[in-house]
């Protein structure tokens, strides 16, 4: 996680990285899921996405959340 960056609660089971690029933010959110004989990955699913300010990544998680417009 980057110094100075806010930290969002999510709920058990969801978590993302923030990372500081050239343009501005890249978003990371997953839903964790355990390994099976199935399921290669450690997740249910993955969102990538590139963002120019803070207030975006703001706006993508709480969209995530369901909590947009609340």
């Amino acid at each position: 996680m980057i110094a100075n960056a806010p930290t969002f609660n999510l709920p058990i089971g969801l978590d993302y990285t923030l990372t500081a690029t050239e343009q501005g933010w890249q978003l990371t959110v997953w839903e964790e899921a355990a390994l099976t004989e199935h399921r290669v990955c450690p997740f249910l699913w993955k969102f990538r996405v590139e963002l120019a300010t803070l207030n975006e990544v703001n706006s993508i998680l709480q969209t995530i959340l369901g909590e947009a417009g609340n």
